[in-house]
C-alpha cells in the first residue's frame, strides 16, 4: 500500500518532484551517448529558426566542451555552426510531423575536436514545441569498413592484373576465387574452376606429398610452403607448376583460406628434370611416411583433431579427442552407424563424396555433427580409404577439425561484406575507382544514373575519357595532378548535364593507398546538391523581398491607392477600396500588384503588407471614411498578425471600426472554412463588417455562405464586363443577387466601365457598383 502525501503537505510534495527530477537527471548523466531536449525558437512570422537547449545530460556537456549552465538555453546553430544546415531542416519535419528523424554516418567536425567524426542520430517529438535528439561517434567503424573496401579493393586489383596464376582456397581444397592467368593455366574458365578442388586436379603422384604440407599448415606447425608439382589441364595433358602457399588464419589461429600463387614451368621442366623431381618428392614421401608411420598411433591418440575409422557406415575405431569433441568416449562411438550423427541436410553429399573415394584419393568436406548432448557442430572433415600393411583397402579413416568459431567468422565478414556492398550500390552518392592509368575498377548505380550508363558492367573496365564530359574530364584531371602532388583530398563544386537537366553536384575526390603508403588508386564521390542550391536560392529570393518591402514601408514606397465604390440607385460614393503598390525611390515606375504581390505571397510576406494596409485603414476610418480592404489567408492563419492586428482595432473603438470592411477570397474561404468562420464573425463581434470577394470563382457551394457572418458579396469582374454579351455569365450574376437577397447581403459589381452596363446592372437588382466607370484607382494623399 503506498501513501499519499497529507492535503496542504506541499513541502512534501515539493521535495517529492526535486528527489525524481534529481534520479532523472543522474540516470541521464550516466548514459554515455549525448542526450538534449531542444526547443523550436521562432521568428516575428512564427517560421523556425533553430533550436534551444532545454535539458542535456553530462555526455553532452563533455562533448560540446561547455557546462550545462551555459548551453541551457542557447541555441544549436550558436553552439553548433556546422550542424544547422544539414540537420534544422530534418528537425524542423519531426517536430511538424512526429516522423523520427534518424540519420546513419553522419559526417560532423566538432569546433572542440581536431578531425572530423562519424555519428549515427536520432531525434523524437518530445512535445508540440520541443524534440529529443541523440547521438553515438561511430567514427571507429566507419574507418574499419574504409579500410575493409580498401583491402577488397586492392586485393582484387593484384589479383586481376597478376601475370602469374592465383587463387583463394578454402581449407577442403575448393577453388573461391581465381584470377585470369591461374583460368589459362588449368583451361578453365573462373565459373567452372569454383566447383572443382585442387585435389581434382593435381596429378595423383604428387597429391599424397601435398595433402601433407596442407595437414601441416592445417595443424599449425607451418604457416606456408613451396613445390614443384604436377597437375592436370582440362584436355587431360600434364602441365608443371611451381606452388607457393601460404594461409590467412582467424583470431584463434584456424586456417580461412589458403593463398596459392601458381607459375607455369611447363616449358622450362623437360621429362629427365621432372622425372627426377619426381624421384625424389616420391623418395621424400616414402621417409616422412616411413618416419610417421611408427608415432601415427601415438599422434591420432593425442591428437585435438577427431580422427575415425569405418567399414561401411560402423565405427571401427575413434581416437580419444572424440569426447572433448562430441560429449562420448571413444568406446561409446564402436558400433554405431556414425550417419546417424551426421545433420540430415549434409548427410545426402557427405554420403555421396565418400562413395566416390578411390585408393589414392582423398575429401575434404564440411559439415554437422550431433554431439552427445543433441547439439550440432560444424566441422572440416578430409577423409580417404584406409589402406593396410598388405596394401589392401579397408574401409575409410576421416579426420574432423571443429569449425563452429570459423564457421561463425566467415558468417559475420560475409555479412559484412555484404552490407558494405549494399552501401556502396545503395547510395544516393555516384561513387568511383579508377586506377593510376584512369581506367575505372568500381563504380556503383548511382554513378551509372548520373552518367547515363546502362549498368555497371558498362563502365568497369573502360577509361575515364569514355565516360566523362570534356568539361567534367577537365575538371578530374586537374584535381588528379593536386592529388598526385601530395593533397589528400580535394572537393569542390561542379555543373554536371543530364539530359536536358543541369545538377549541381558536390565531388569529393581521395587518394587509396597500399599498405607501403603508396598510391594505388584515386576514388570519387559526387552527390548532388541541386535541391539544396534551389533552397538556397529560394532563401536569397526571400530575402531580398523581404529587405525590399520592409525598405519600402520604411521610405514610404509602399504605396496605398483608392477606388470608390458607388450606389447605384444614387450614383453617390458610399466607400472605397484600398489597393497597394509598389513604388521605388530610384525611379517612378510603380509595381502593379500583380508585379510583387504574387512573390511576397510565395516567401510568406503578406501578413506583413497586410498588416501596413490595415493601419491606414483605421487611419481613415477615424478621419470617417468608410473603407474596404484585403485580407489574406496567410495573415488569418497567422496568430502573431492577428494579435497585432486585433490590438489595433480594439484600440480603434467601435467609432472607427464599424468603418471598415475586411474582404476575404471566396477561394481563401472554401479552402479554410473553420478559419473563414472564425475571422468573419470575430470581425463583426469588433464591430467590422465583411465582404467575399470574386464570388462566383470559387465553385463552391452556395450554402457554404450560411457558415459566415458576412455583410456583402463582390461579384467579380469576370462575370460583369461579358455579361452583355454571354447569357452564361448574366445567369450567373441573377444567381449571385439572388443569393445574396436570401442571405440579406449586400452585392457589389466590379470592373463597371460602361452606363450600359451599369443599366443592366440595376435592372437585376444589384445593390454597388466598382470599376473605370466611375475613376480608376488613385493615390492617397496623406
Amino acid at each position: 500500500m503506498t501513501h499519499q502525501p497529507a492535503p496542504g503537505n506541499d513541502v512534501g510534495l515539493l521535495a517529492a518532484s526535486e528527489a525524481a527530477r534529481a534520479l532523472l537527471r543522474l540516470t541521464a548523466d550516466a548514459l554515455l551517448d549525448p542526450h538534449v531536449l531542444l526547443e523550436a525558437a521562432k521568428d516575428s512570422s512564427g517560421r523556425i529558426v533553430d533550436f534551444v537547449y532545454r535539458e542535456l545530460n553530462r555526455a553532452t556537456s563533455d562533448y560540446l566542451g561547455l557546462p550545462r549552465a551555459e548551453l541551457i538555453g542557447r541555441g544549436v546553430a550558436e553552439t553548433m555552426p556546422g550542424i544547422r544546415e544539414a540537420l534544422l531542416p530534418g528537425c524542423i519535419r519531426c517536430l511538424e510531423t512526429g516522423e523520427p528523424l534518424i540519420i546513419d554516418d553522419l559526417p560532423y567536425a566538432n569546433e572542440n575536436l581536431r578531425h572530423a567524426r562519424r555519428y549515427d542520430l536520432r531525434a523524437t517529438r518530445a512535445t508540440p514545441t520541443s524534440i529529443v535528439v541523440h547521438w553515438r561517434d561511430v567514427t571507429d567503424r566507419f574507418q574499419v569498413a574504409q579500410r575493409a573496401a580498401a583491402a577488397e579493393v586492392k586485393f582484387r586489383r593484384s589479383m586481376d592484373n597478376a601475370a602469374i596464376g592465383m587463387c583463394l582456397i578454402a581449407p577442403d581444397g575448393r577453388f573461391e576465387e581465381a584470377n585470369a592467368a591461374l583460368c589459362e593455366f588449368f583451361g578453365y574458365d573462373a565459373e567452372t574452376l569454383k566447383h572443382k578442388t585442387w585435389q581434382e586436379l593435381t596429378a595423383p603422384e604428387y597429391l599424397e606429398v601435398d595433402l601433407r604440407n596442407v595437414e601441416d599448415v592445417l595443424d599449425g606447425r607451418i604457416d606456408s610452403y613451396r613445390m614443384l608439382k604436377q597437375y592436370i589441364n582440362a584436355d587431360g595433358h600434364p602441365i608443371w607448376g611451381d606452388l607457393a602457399v601460404s594461409c590467412v588464419r582467424d583470431e584463434h589461429g584456424a586456417v580461412v583460406n589458403f593463398i596459392s600463387q601458381i607459375t607455369d614451368i611447363t616449358v622450362q621442366v623437360g621429362a629427365e628434370e621432372r622425372n627426377r623431381l619426381l624421384a625424389q618428392q616420391l623418395e621424400q614421401q616414402n621417409a616422412r611416411i616411413a618416419a610417421s608411420e611408427s608415432n601415427y598411433r601415438l599422434l591420432a591418440d593425442n591428437a585435438v583433431d577427431v580422427v575415425i575409422r569405418f567399414r561401411g557406415h560402423e565405427v571401427v575405431w575413434a581416437s580419444p579427442s572424440i569426447e572433448a569433441a562430441l560429449g562420448g568416449t571413444a568406446q561409446r562411438f564402436l558400433g554405431l552407424d556414425f550417419d546417424s550423427h551426421i545433420h540430415p541436410d549434409d548427410l545426402d553429399k557427405l554420403s555421396t563424396s565418400l562413395r566416390k573415394i578411390a585408393p589414392g584419393e582423398s575429401l575434404s568436406q564440411r559439415f554437422r555433427v550431433r554431439a552427445a548432448d543433441g547439439e550440432h557442430h560444424w566441422v572440416d572433415g578430409h577423409g580417404k580409404p584406409y589402406i593396410d600393411a598388405e596394401g589392401n583397402a579397408d574401409g575409410l579413416i576421416l579426420a574432423l577439425r571443429m569449425v563452429d568459431d570459423q564457421v561463425d567468422a566467415e558468417q559475420q565478414l560475409k555479412a559484412s561484406r555484404e552490407r558494405f556492398e549494399a552501401v556502396v550500390a545503395n547510395s544516393p552518392s555516384a561513387i568511383s575507382v579508377r586506377d593510376l592509368g584512369n581506367r575505372y575498377t568500381l563504380v556503383n548505380d548511382a554513378f551509372c544514373q548520373l552518367f547515363g550508363k546502362k549498368s555497371v558492367g558498362d563502365v568497369v573496365g573502360r577509361l575515364e575519357d569514355e565516360t566523362a564530359t570534356p568539361d567534367v574530364l577537365e575538371r578530374s584531371r586537374r584535381a588528379g595532378v593536386r592529388l598526385l602532388a601530395g593533397e589528400d583530398f580535394v572537393e569542390e563544386e561542379e555543373s554536371i548535364s543530364r539530359g536536358r537537366e543541369t545538377l549541381s553536384v558536390m565531388t569529393q575526390r581521395f587518394v587509396l593507398r597500399n599498405s607501403a603508403g603508396a598510391i594505388t588508386e584515386l576514388a570519387t564521390i559526387r552527390t548532388d546538391i541541386t535541391h539544396r542550391k534551389e533552397i538556397e536560392l529560394a532563401a536569397a529570393e526571400r530575402a531580398r523581398w523581404e529587405a525590399r518591402i520592409w525598405a519600402a514601408i520604411a521610405n514610404g514606397t509602399l504605396l496605398v491607392y483608392s477606388q470608390p465604390i458607388v450606389d447605384i440607385a444614387t450614383r453617390e460614393t458610399v466607400a472605397e477600396e484600398l489597393l497597394v503598390r509598389l513604388g521605388s525611390v530610384d525611379s517612378e515606375a510603380i509595381l502593379a500588384p500583380a508585379g510583387f504581390l504574387p512573390q511576397c505571397e510565395q516567401y510568406g510576406l503578406m501578413p506583413v503588407i497586410d498588416r501596413y494596409m490595415i493601419g491606414r485603414a483605421i487611419h481613415l476610418a477615424r478621419s470617417g471614411r468608410e473603407v474596404s480592404v484585403n485580407i489574406t489567408g496567410q495573415t488569418i492563419g497567422d496568430p502573431a498578425s492577428m494579435s497585432e492586428i486585433l490590438q489595433a482595432l480594439v484600440t480603434a473603438g467601435p467609432g472607427v471600426t464599424d468603418k471598415i470592411i475586411f474582404e476575404i477570397t471566396e477561394t481563401m474561404a472554401l479552402a479554410s472554412p473553420g478559419v473563414a468562420k472564425t475571422f468573419s464573425r470575430g470581425m463583426r463581434d469588433l464591430g467590422c463588417r465583411v465582404a467575399l470577394d470574386d464570388f462566383g470563382t470559387g465553385y463552391g457551394a452556395f450554402t457554404e455562405l450560411r457558415n459566415l457572418d458576412l455583410d456583402a458579396l463582390k461579384i467579380d469582374l469576370g462575370f460583369v464586363q461579358n455579361m452583355l454579351e454571354d447569357p452564361d455569365d448574366e445567369r450567373v450574376v441573377k444567381t449571385i443577387v439572388f443569393v445574396a437577397r436570401a442571405y440579406g447581403l449586400t452585392t457589389v459589381a466590379e470592373g463597371v466601365e460602361t452606363e450600359a452596363l451599369l443599366e443592366k446592372l440595376a435592372e437585376f437588382g444589384v445593390d454597388r457598383a466598382q470599376g473605370y466607370l466611375f475613376g480608376k484607382p488613385k493615390p492617397i494623399d496623406w
